[in-house]
């Protein structure tokens, strides 16, 4: 068997779930900020932050869709196995901060995205 069959699979799934969970953080972002200047009442977060946040997601899983095929060479596979296991437990971090602000099927979904992302480092680490 050709070795990372799984890890490029589980790759390419990962970089298209962080797609929409970017795209998902967006437009909630952007409704809850329209929301609040509608109702005339003040929202905590800058209008910088969805602008930053997703080209940074579409970015990240562009890397994850098309770095998952890179895998032979030795260096971008170390690198690779370190971010992405690094970036699962941001994740995860991230659901832990977030719990009770964005709603639980969003919340579930970031959490999914880090195991996820977690699995796909493991399995680059074992050539799966």
């Amino acid at each position: 068997m050709k070795p990372y069959i799984f890890t490029k699979t589980l790759g390419v799934i990962a970089g298209l779930l962080t797609v929409f969970l970017g795209l998902g953080f967006g437009i909630l972002s952007w409704i809850g900020m329209g929301l609040s200047e509608t109702l005339h009442s003040e929202h905590d977060m800058s209008n910088m932050i969805p602008m930053i946040l997703l080209p940074v997601s579409l970015v990240l899983g562009g890397i994850t869709v098309f770095g998952v095929f890179k895998l032979n060479n030795k260096i971008w596979s170390t690198i690779f196995v370190s971010v992405y296991i690094i970036l699962g437990v941001t994740m995860i971090g991230f659901f832990l901060i977030s719990f009770g602000s964005l709603g639980i099927r969003y919340e579930i979904f970031i959490l999914c995205v880090g195991i996820i992302y977690m699995g796909l480092g493991y399995s680059a680490l074992r050539k799966k």
